[in-house]
This record gives C-alpha cells, structure tokens and sequence, in this order.
C-alpha cells in the first residue's frame, strides 16, 4: 500500500541522519545523568579539598555542557528553517501582487477589501523573509495600512441620514 493523499494516509518522511541524532542526544543526556550522578560522590572526597574541587567542577561541567550544546543545537536548527511558500519566487509573488493591489487602490479602481487580508499576509512574511526583500514587504504593509485608513466607511443601507433643513 502507498502513502500519500490518494491512500489517506500521510506520508513517510525521513530525515538524513536523524539515528545519529537521537544517538547524539541520547548520549548527551547521559553524559548530563552521569555528571549529576559523580555528585553524589563528592562527600568522599573531604579529606582532600582541592580533588573534591575539582570532582564538582568535572562533574558540573559533565552536567552542565551537553544540555547546553543541545540547546545550542536546537536554536541554530530551528533558526536555519524557512517556513513553506517563503522562497525567493514566492516572496516575489507576494510583492508583485500587493503592488498590483496597493496601486489599484491608490488610482481608485480597486475599493481595497481585500488589501486587509492582504497586509495581513505580507506582515507575516515580513517577519520571516531575507533583510532584503523585508524592507520592501514591510513599506508595502504600511503603505496597505494608510489606504485602509483612508478608505471611507462602508454605506449604510440607504445611505446617510438626511441633513436636517433648516426653515427660515
């Protein structure tokens, strides 16, 4: 049987080297479980106070690093990953089809309905994109934001309330 859409089923994904990752942080918690452990120890070792020195610092430094290195591991993971639709053609797209919509609004042909729907996206990929095309996204979302504002109120069904005349 198959996996995939057709099948209902999702598909497998395996990741490169994902065993020699579970080995590695298997291993580093244990050497973190161990270092914790040589703790235990350190009372033993009171007649000689400089050994027992340096006993708490091995063992702390047994602790301690492998929990960091992978923390260290995980931010600058997940700081590598791009989210879907934020690549190069697609972050173009966006921009191509928010100028088209900013200008339409600007020159009155479009009533910018959905310029809300659309700042709201090019805000979020402002926030995941390269420094380069960020400034853009991030002018074009402020610029959505002004015609938004300038955008009359919707008309009420009727229209507006008659002015009051005044007789003389």
């Amino acid at each position: 049987m198959t996996d995939g859409p057709a099948s209902g089923r999702a598909p497998r994904v395996r990741s490169r080297g994902s065993a020699a990752r579970v080995l590695l942080v298997a291993g580093a918690l244990g050497l973190a479980l161990f270092g914790s452990l040589l703790l235990v120890f350190t009372p033993s070792l009171e007649d000689h106070p400089g050994i027992q020195t340096l006993w708490v610092v091995a063992s702390l430094v047994l602790l301690k690093l492998p929990l960091l290195l992978i923390v260290w591991w995980l931010i600058v993971r997940s700081r590598g990953r791009t989210r879907p639709g934020e690549s190069p053609a697609a972050t173009a797209a966006v921009v191509a089809r928010a100028t088209r919509s900013v200008s339409r609004s600007r020159d009155g042909l479009d009533p910018a309905e959905d310029l809300e729907s659309l700042r709201q996206e090019v805000w979020a990929l402002a926030a995941h994109a390269d420094p380069a095309s960020a400034q853009r996204l991030v002018d074009l979302a402020l610029e959505m934001e002004r015609l938004v504002r300038r955008r009359p109120p919707p008309r009420m069904r009727g229209g507006p309330p008659p002015a009051p005349s005044r007789a003389a």
